[in-house]
């Protein structure tokens, strides 16, 4: 039977695959309750408070930060909780002094593991006897032989694991700091954008903030330190803070911070479009307002035109409980930071999505003329959720590019400045009355 196709030819070729997304609507809670994840894990996804409920229980910290995501009138999709390890993760012991007849011991959960040296001993025949005797007294954990004179125990039960009484041994912890846990939640899972944290201490508040000012995230926090509302006092983690200028980090003074407050507004504000809403004004439930005099008020978050100490509030304005004043530590609006990390990431994908779907892109005139059109449908997306009020952008000339980027195909010298349509958050009115 003839075939049509030797008449008429068609080939159809899909320009359709995608690249990824990053989100910007995912908030993370990094919790340190024991005896839920499995070995190896450190993040799980959920879209309900009664999913966490059943992991967690009831009362625990990440089920308090869930009730507050999604008890807002509008709530994310997803909410991450991350885990931060407790207890002892392992132990490195050294043989400390290696010596012919010489006793070595460490007990492990009250379990003694006791050698004498022989002859011509050397410390990777200590550690050979160390860890036959410990395998027949059935010590806790799991012995590794390191191969190298040291030797390793990792605990059965990390936050119960004790080890004492070390003879001619030198013992060395190794716990999972924040940054450690962080690490590690980002390797399996780095689709979020918003990090909170369980602890409200100043120092674990400083080393995420720390963390956090060189990624494209948002770090949202709380505290309620007494030392927050003293105005001579400048050791306080907002001013540390403010102090080292950081851009991404919102700290809010808590009249309770163990009702993660900070979790109340992300999920009220993740699920909004960037650069469509403020953060100042916003009423959230679940959340106790603070009751502070004005010297308490200005103190912590200033003025107008100055930033205090670099906190937010919850006070009650007017018969209203609103949020105030929406501001990063340093004193940037949280809602410029997120719009900006938006129009960056979308930029990029668009570009990229067209350069990874077409043949090519040739380094002409007309070439330019497309990834200036993928930025202007950026930035036109950029104004209509409200984020920029205008913009104009700049393309090079091919042709009078430096030949050097030209036979390096390196297209360089695009640029645009948007204006941002900004908020109104004070209003002036002056008025006169005559007779």
């Amino acid at each position: 039977m003839a075939d049509l196709k030797e008449i008429i030819e068609i080939n159809i070729s899909r320009e359709t695959r995608g690249v990824t997304r990053q989100g910007f609507g995912t908030p993370l809670f990094i919790g340190t309750t024991s005896s839920v994840y499995s070995t190896g894990e450190y993040v799980r996804t959920y879209t309900s408070a009664d999913a966490v409920l059943e992991d967690f229980g009831e009362n625990t910290p990440e089920h308090t930060a869930a009730l507050r995501v999604f008890g807002q009138q509008i709530s994310p999709t997803y909410l991450k909780i991350g885990n931060q390890k407790q207890g002892i993760q392992s132990v490195d012991f050294t043989i400390d002094t290696v010596a012919d007849g010489t006793a070595y011991s460490i007990t492990i959960d009250g379990t003694a593991v006791a050698i004498t040296s022989g002859t011509g001993a050397t410390a990777e025949e200590i550690v050979n006897l160390l860890e036959a005797e410990f395998t027949s007294s059935t010590a806790p954990g799991t012995f590794v032989d390191n191969e190298d004179g040291t030797f390793t125990v990792v605990p059965d039960d990390p936050v119960n694991f004790t080890y004492d009484n070390t003879t001619n041994i030198v013992a060395t912890e190794d716990t999972e700091s924040l940054t450690e846990a962080y690490s590690a939640i980002k390797e399996i899972d780095d689709d979020f954008y918003f990090v909170s944290i369980e602890s409200h201490s100043p120092a674990d508040i400083e080393e995420i903030a720390d963390v956090i000012e060189a990624e494209s995230k948002i770090f949202v926090t709380s505290y309620n330190g007494s030392d927050a509302t003293d105005p001579t006092d400048t050791q306080d983690i907002g001013s540390v803070l403010q102090a080292k200028d950081l851009a991404r980090t919102m700290l809010i003074y808590a009249e309770n911070p163990n009702e993660y407050p900070e979790m109340a507004f992300v999920g009220l504000q993740a699920p909004k479009d960037p650069g469509s809403t403020t953060w100042k004004f916003k009423t959230v439930s679940g959340v106790t307002v603070s009751r502070l005099t004005t010297t308490q008020s200005l103190t912590l978050k200033g003025t107008r035109f100055d930033y205090g100490k670099g906190y937010n509030t919850y006070e009650n304005f007017g018969g209203r409980n609103i949020l105030s004043e929406g501001r990063m530590v340093n004193g940037e609006f949280v809602d410029i930071i997120r719009f900006a990390d938006w129009l960056e990431a979308r930029m990029r994908e668009r570009i990229y999505l067209t350069l990874v779907n077409s043949e090519k892109i040739p380094y002409t005139a007309a070439g330019f003329a497309i990834i200036e059109g993928r930025m202007r449908e950026v930035l036109q997306e950029g104004v209509a959720v409200g984020g920029l009020g205008s913009f104009n952008v700049t393309v090079p000339n091919p042709r009078t590019l430096d030949p050097n980027l030209r036979a390096n195909r390196v297209a360089e010298g695009f640029e645009f400045v948007g204006v941002l349509q900004g908020a109104v958050h004070f209003i002036s009115v002056q008025g006169r009355l005559t007779i």
